[in-house]
């Protein structure tokens, strides 16, 4: 019994630096997205720039754009630094925001054209291939901070005579502040987790 508890334990702190490890690689991943979504930004920037200068709203475009840029530095900041991934989260929502915002008044701006409303100079292919590049880094940038929130949810435990070996994420339970994911039950009062507060064994009666 003690022997098995062990090995469990011995597993889990295993996978505990396993989770470390593929966090720091999603810093290094995300760190180097944000620094290409600044790049994006100040192309789409320099863009509208070339298109849009007689068309209505062409301060607003360029506001946007630039907001972009500064919230991509920002998550820049914080992701080279190893800042808070719930604070990433956040940071990357009001990104995501703010794009899709400026992709309908891009819309809305090249129906106003057509129509009469104002002039668009030459084609915008380059701005609608620069908005789908920005799309798809927001995305991937989403989706390394959700793998870093939930480290071990590829896990699926260690079943075995001391539990179903279930993952479980305190998330809600602890009000998004990180608390700990249990990864195993024993039984009895029994079991492993680990989490922003570091790895916590329990052995039951």
């Amino acid at each position: 019994m003690t022997f098995n508890r062990l090995t469990i334990a011995a597993a889990v702190l295993c996978i505990a630096g396993a989770a470390n490890q593929a966090q720091a690689a999603g810093y290094a991943h995300l760190d180097g997205l944000a620094v290409s979504m600044q790049s994006q930004a100040r192309d789409l920037y320099n863009e509208f720039g070339l298109h849009f200068r007689h068309a209505a709203h062409f301060d607003h475009l360029r506001s946007d754009a630039a907001n972009l840029y500064y919230l991509a530095r920002h998550v820049h900041e914080v992701a080279h630094a190893g800042g808070a991934t719930h604070h990433l989260e956040a940071d990357l929502a009001q990104l995501d925001s703010v794009f899709h915002h400026l992709e309908d008044l891009v819309a809305h701006i090249e129906d106003d054209a057509h129509f009469g409303g104002g002039h668009i100079h030459g084609s915008t292919y380059h701005v609608q291939l620069k908005l789908r590049q920005m799309e798809t880094t927001i995305h991937h940038m989403q989706s390394d901070v959700t793998e870093m929130l939930h480290p071990i949810d590829h896990f699926h435990g260690f079943g075995g005579p001391y539990g179903g070996g279930h993952l479980h994420d305190d998330h809600d339970d602890h009000h998004g502040h990180g608390g700990p994911v249990v990864v195993h039950s024993f039984g009895n009062g029994g079991g492993i987790s680990f989490g922003s507060g570091g790895i916590r064994i329990r052995f039951g009666h």
